[in-house]
């Protein structure tokens, strides 16, 4: 599985830097745009990208068809993509918590409720003790019987008590586990939905050949984000 993925990360390498070769500005421009940046004229650059919130973004290039050096585009291009990817990060890892806090609710309120129960159990065990150490008043045989009663009862509850004591702390260490994962599968299904949104968002300017393969690179990364999500839910 490490081959493989270390084998498809080096291909989407070699297609994303094949996706830069021989780009325009008006290709740039055009991304520019398509992201909510404003196209103005600059000073030692002919023109720059402007967005309220972000550093603007020279963009170089005497006209619309001029080709942009490869390493300068993918810069510029990234540069240009990043805000959209914030927020769209922002917006998948807040959904994220809203659920994971619901989630964890439904489970505490599942705890409360058997404790509740377990010490009612107690209660009432410890009820039934003390009328048996009444009735032992009664006559010596009752009182033996009653002691012996008594004895057991207690040894039960002792043993109850440190039973939900240590469900109550698998509990919780369970559930701490589980936060680290679920954090960490999140983490890796934001990666891969942002490489497959860029993706797909680029596919559309590209030769048919490029887009053939470009859409190979896309259905990995979905089928390993299904295999991904498959494992987040047996775990759960």
């Amino acid at each position: 599985m490490t081959w493989e993925k270390e084998e498809g990360d080096r291909l989407i390498s070699q297609r994303i830097g094949e996706l830069f070769k021989n780009i325009t500005r008006k290709k740039i421009l055009a991304i520019a745009r398509q992201h909510g940046w404003e196209i103005v004229s600059a000073g030692k650059e002919p023109l720059k990208a402007r967005k309220q919130g972000y550093h603007s973004i020279p963009i170089p290039g005497r006209n619309d068809g001029a080709v942009i050096a490869n390493g300068t585009a993918f810069k510029i291009v990234k540069a240009l993509v990043q805000p959209s990817i914030d927020e769209e990060k922002y917006a998948t890892t807040l959904e994220a918590i809203q659920y994971e806090l619901a989630r964890q609710k439904t489970r505490a309120d599942r705890a409360e409720y058997k404790l509740a129960q377990a010490q009612q159990t107690i209660v009432k065990l410890q009820t039934d003790v003390e009328a048996g150490l009444d009735l032992a008043d009664e006559t010596e045989h009752h009182n033996n019987t009653l002691q012996k009663t008594v004895h057991r009862y207690s040894r039960w509850i002792e043993k109850l008590k440190a039973k939900i004591t240590k469900l109550i702390q698998q509990r919780a260490q369970q559930e701490e586990e589980m936060l680290k994962i679920a954090d960490a599968v999140e983490q890796q299904e934001i990666r891969r939905k942002n490489s497959v949104a860029r993706l797909t968002q680029f596919s559309g300017k590209l030769s048919p050949k490029l887009q053939r393969d470009l859409q190979k690179i896309i259905r990995y990364l979905k089928e390993e984000g299904g295999q991904i999500l498959h494992r987040r839910f047996e775990i759960m």
